[in-house]
């Protein structure tokens, strides 16, 4: 294994049922699939620290109440196991990013989100989070923060696409860039391309997360929302509360035929990035794709609950767990139990 490139897909918030239904591209070219994978929380922060040391939140001690990854050394990690491998990233994950320190233990590592489009320009999450101002004294602070940087056009464009995004959701349009998983692909397969091999590459593709909206990438005949419709329009906790009912089914459904569409859109870019990197590299590479955790959406089976931080249900913990390219040309199906915990092993 240590002489083969690695290649980590988390797919954000996306269960194992919905997965198995929507994704059948990665399934069908999936050589080992195991069908029992579980995450070790439900939500990202203790999740990602989770796959990356094979602990518990209780033991590596990053969670709700410490959110950051600057304390966590790459020996405490697996990729201590492959000294050879450069270690690449991107992602789309603000807590899987600089702003909370999951940067340190790699080598190369970028920052795609609404905040961060261009990696090399300012941290708006960052940004934001610093400044107590609003409206016109926030929009200069930003000018001139911006202006200091290194890359004052990035910056600027950091901005610019993070308040379009914003006003997107609420405007009777499709939207018209994904959740960065173009981007990811982008400045993981430049990564690839820069870098001698072997390496390991993770990534964490974020468009299977809320809010939910039509993109124009996704298979309108599947789902029957209106494009201006944003799963910030409707109040979750209400359906958590009180059920579904007449008042807010439609939002509901909409809610999961997106979510579905999200998955869908992940199935081909994902498909097409395992076969770009493959196309790049000279060594076999070995594609890992999971999820940092599923998603409820409001099923009896999911306790009537939605999102993901507020249960342990098996649509949180249930993940896909899929090998492409693995040692060995056996394709086998795993029905025992697999934790994240097992991953780096």
């Amino acid at each position: 294994m240590t002489s083969r490139n690695v290649v980590l897909i988390i797919l954000d918030t996306v269960r194992k049922d919905y997965f198995d239904k929507y994704a059948h591209r990665i399934r069908d070219r999936a050589d080992v699939s195991i069908e029992n994978g579980r995450a070790a929380s439900s939500w990202s922060v203790p999740s990602h620290a989770s796959i990356l040391t094979g602990e518990l939140p209780h033991v590596h001690g990053i969670h709700t109440h410490d959110r950051y990854f600057d304390n966590l050394s790459r020996e405490q990690t697996f990729l201590s196991s492959l000294p050879d491998h450069i270690a690449l990233g991107a992602s789309a994950n603000v807590f899987a990013s600089a702003t909370f320190g999951f940067d340190s233990v790699f080598d190369d590592y970028s920052d795609i989100a609404q905040h961060r489009r261009f990696p090399e320009g300012m941290d708006m999450e960052r940004f934001i989070q610093t400044r107590e101002r609003e409206g016109l004294l926030r929009f200069w602070e930003f000018i001139d923060a911006a202006r200091r940087t290194d890359h004052p056009l990035q910056s600027l464009a950091n901005g610019i696409t993070f308040k379009l995004d914003d006003l997107m959701l609420k405007l009777p349009l499709p939207k018209l860039t994904d959740d960065g998983a173009k981007l990811v692909k982008r400045e993981a397969l430049r990564k690839v391309e820069e870098h001698s091999e072997p390496f390991f590459l993770f990534t964490n593709f974020m468009d299977a997360h809320a809010p939910l909206k039509h993109l124009l990438g996704f298979d309108k005949s599947m789902h029957s929302a209106p494009y201006g419709w944003s799963s910030r329009d409707f109040e979750q906790w209400r359906v958590i509360l009180d059920g579904i009912d007449e008042d807010n089914e439609a939002d509901v459904q909409n809610h999961r035929e997106l979510y579905a569409c999200a998955i869908d859109y992940l199935d081909r870019q994902v498909s097409a990035f395992i076969d770009e990197v493959q196309q790049q590299t000279e060594r076999e590479t070995t594609f890992v794709i999971t999820a940092d955790h599923g998603e409820n959406l409001g099923f009896e089976g999911d306790n009537g609950l939605f999102g993901h931080t507020n249960s342990l249900t098996e649509a949180l913990l249930h993940v896909p767990f899929d090998i492409v390219n693995p040692p060995g040309d056996e394709e086998r199906e795993i029905s025992e139990y697999v934790s994240h915990l097992d991953l780096g092993s």
